[in-house]
């Protein structure tokens, strides 16, 4: 599923976000909800489907420390 290939490549992004800016970027990318709606586009209740991704990153410390995660 699409919402499980942007939720790993959100956490190998947030791994690497200290290495260079560019990780940073694509985890800010692949938070953003204007973004994740784009790419979703077409692919079902795109609203559930990024709650869901949102959810599973709750608890996730690599993630949830973010302030673009929880600006949406």
């Amino acid at each position: 599923m699409i919402a499980d290939a942007i939720g790993e490549v959100t956490l190998a992004a947030a791994e690497r976000r200290s290495e260079r800016r560019p990780y940073r970027t694509l985890m800010s990318n692949m938070m953003a909800y204007s973004s994740l709606r784009r790419m979703l586009r077409g692919k079902g209740d795109s609203d559930v489907i990024i709650v869901s991704i949102y959810e599973r990153h709750r608890y996730d410390e690599r993630v949830n420390g973010e302030p673009p995660f929880w600006f949406q």
